[in-house]
């Protein structure tokens, strides 16, 4: 593809073994352009993904690069990775929890191509389950309305050369997560044009299978870890905490009457929507780690 320079697929990985072997099943079966590289980085002291990525050697399309990363953070080992990438080299992010259906690696590969100056995001979708056989991923995309799913976090993310040359990760956010959020704003601030392609990374979604009551407790802490990202950025806050606790009023009234109706699982859904938002106008501002560990299991 004319105006495409070479490009790394990197997955950061830390003691997810099975996961990372799912991860590199579905990319095994895409179509990988010459141009395309791998690099798995293993952030766990035991180096639970080194015979993960040795057994996928042998039928894997595509050299793959292994390396590690002593420290431990969200931000450190994306960084880390950043280091080991060929100057001039674009860097695509993949988590090591996703999945992806046939035909994702040549379209992000292609939008690159057309936009090489471009930050280009992946669309997400989350399922309750996923099939056993990469075969069948391509089943769940039928019937869903592309336009309709929103960008990706880290997962699913390529940053041009320029862009990941001239920002890195904050390691402010090493405990808490929220690195991808901060480092798409600062980009966004400095110019840096994005694109999302139709392209889709699938997940499982393992908050529904929890209460309600851990799903408000996840929402309180993303929503809390927003506010955080935000002042941290230098934002103002005050008419965007307003907002935020207007929308929590309104979630919360959508939810009353939603439990009204006997629809449990819609009302559960804005009462977490309520605490997130809720959260966000009232979160008091701390280091991110002060927030302590994710509130799932």
């Amino acid at each position: 593809m004319m105006g495409a320079g070479p490009l790394v697929i990197v997955v950061c990985t830390k003691g997810r073994p099975n996961l990372l072997a799912r991860l590199l099943s579905s990319l095994a079966v895409q179509e990988w352009p010459a141009a395309v590289d791998l690099l798995v980085l293993d952030n766990d002291a035991a180096q639970s993904a080194q015979p993960v990525v040795k057994a996928a050697l042998s039928d894997f399309p595509v050299a793959i690069q292994y390396s590690t990363e002593a420290r431990a953070g969200y931000a450190t080992v994306r960084n880390a990775a950043l280091d080991v990438i060929p100057s001039g080299a674009a860097v695509c992010f993949i988590d090591d929890d996703a999945v992806v259906p046939h035909g994702w690696l040549r379209t992000m590969f292609e939008a690159h191509g057309r936009s090489p100056q471009s930050i280009i995001r992946s669309r997400y979708l989350h399922v309750a389950t996923l099939p056993p056989t990469t075969d069948e991923l391509a089943d769940l995309l039928v019937g869903v309305d592309m336009a309709a799913l929103g960008p990706a976090g880290t997962s699913g993310l390529l940053l041009p050369a320029g862009a990941h040359q001239e920002v890195r990760f904050d390691p402010y956010f090493d405990r808490s997560g929220a690195e991808d959020m901060d480092l798409l704003a600062r980009l966004d601030a400095l110019g840096h044009p994005e694109l999302l392609a139709d392209a889709v990374v699938i997940e499982q979604d393992r908050v529904q299978s929890l209460t309600p009551a851990q799903q408000r407790a996840i929402a309180r802490w993303n929503g809390r870890l927003s506010t955080i990202a935000r002042a941290h950025r230098g934002c103002p806050t005050l008419g965007w905490r307003i907002g935020a606790a207007a929308r929590s009023v309104w979630a919360l009234l959508q939810a009353v009457a939603r439990f009204a109706l006997g629809r449990r699982d819609a009302g559960h859904s804005y009462m977490s929507y309520s605490a997130s938002r809720w959260a966000m106008a009232a979160a008091p501002i701390r280091p991110p780690n002060e927030l302590g560990g994710r509130p799932w299991t």
